[in-house]
C-alpha cells in the first residue's frame, strides 16, 4: 500500500498547538461564565418561589449546587488548560525537528502571541461586562487565565520551542 507523502500530517505537536490551546481556554471561559450566569439566575428564581410552590429542601439543594458550581467549573478550566499544555509538551519532546526550523517556530510564536493578545483583550473584556463581572468574581482560577493569557502563552511557546529543540539527536538532553 503506497503511503500518502501528507498522511502524518496533524500527527505532530508544534508551536501551531498553542493556537488550540488558547483557543480551547476562550471556549471554556465563555462556557463557563454561561453556565454560571444560568445556574445563578436558576437559583435566584428558585429562591424568590414561594414554600408552596417549592419546598424548603429544593431551595437548599438549589442553594448548594450554585454554591458549587463556580469552584467545580473554574478548576475544570484549569486543569484543561495544564492537561492539554502538558500533553502538548510530552509530544513535543518526542518529535525530532531540523535546527533549521527554529527560525520558523519563533515567527509562528509571534503569530500566536498576537493571536493570545486579541484574544485577552476580548476575554478582559468579556470578564468586566456588566451582565458578566458579577459572576465572573465566583472564577478567580478563570480570571486569572483570562488576565495573565499574554504571559501564559508565552511561558507555553518558549517551553514548547525548547522541547522541540533541547535535544541532541540521540534523544538526551544537551
Amino acid at each position: 500500500m503506497k503511503r500518502s507523502k501528507h498522511s502524518d500530517f496533524g500527527k505532530k505537536a508544534n508551536v501551531q498547538d498553542l493556537v488550540v490551546i488558547v483557543i480551547i481556554i476562550f471556549v471554556l471561559t465563555v462556557t463557563a461564565l454561561i453556565v454560571g450566569k444560568v445556574v445563578f439566575s436558576f437559583n435566584a428564581q428558585v429562591q424568590k418561589m414561594n414554600n408552596d410552590n417549592i419546598p424548603q429542601e429544593a431551595k437548599d439543594i438549589s442553594q448548594s449546587l450554585t454554591n458549587k458550581t463556580p469552584t467545580i467549573l473554574d478548576t475544570f478550566i484549569f486543569l484543561i488548560t495544564c492537561v492539554v499544555f502538558l500533553v502538548s509538551l510530552i509530544s513535543c519532546w518526542f518529535i525530532d525537528v531540523h535546527p533549521v526550523f527554529f527560525v520558523v517556530s519563533i515567527i509562528i510564536l509571534i503569530i500566536v502571541l498576537v493571536i493570545a493578545g486579541v484574544i485577552q483583550n476580548a476575554n478582559e473584556a468579556m470578564l468586566s461586562a456588566d451582565g458578566l463581572s458579577d459572576i465572573a468574581i465566583h472564577f478567580p482560577l478563570t480570571i486569572f487565565i483570562g488576565q495573565n493569557l499574554f504571559k501564559i502563552v508565552t511561558a507555553m511557546g518558549f517551553l514548547l520551542i525548547s522541547a522541540l529543540y533541547a535535544k541532541s539527536r540521540s534523544g538526551a538532553m544537551t
